[in-house]
């Protein structure tokens, strides 16, 4: 379970109807992108102990199946097409 992410592409206002954080999103094959938080990743199946934390502010990555995302801090936005 590992998560590639890269530089945030989407602009202020592609965050306009965002979720706010904390949120949890599960993998699917989604693309998320998400704007002034950071993410824990999880194996889905056990989320009890995170794999992974991503400390970038901003940014974008696909989320495979089977891995659970945890967004967290105060005003984050996160969104997922």
């Amino acid at each position: 379970m590992s998560l590639e992410v890269k530089e945030l592409t989407k602009d202020d206002a592609f965050f306009d109807d965002a979720n706010r954080t904390p949120f949890v999103i599960d993998g699917v094959g989604q693309m998320v992108y998400w704007k002034g938080c950071f993410v824990l990743v999880y194996k889905s199946s056990d989320t009890t102990k995170a794999l992974d934390e991503k400390k970038h502010g901003d940014g974008e990555a696909r989320v495979e199946r089977g891995t659970t995302l945890w967004f967290g801090s105060k005003g984050g936005r996160v969104k997922q097409e």
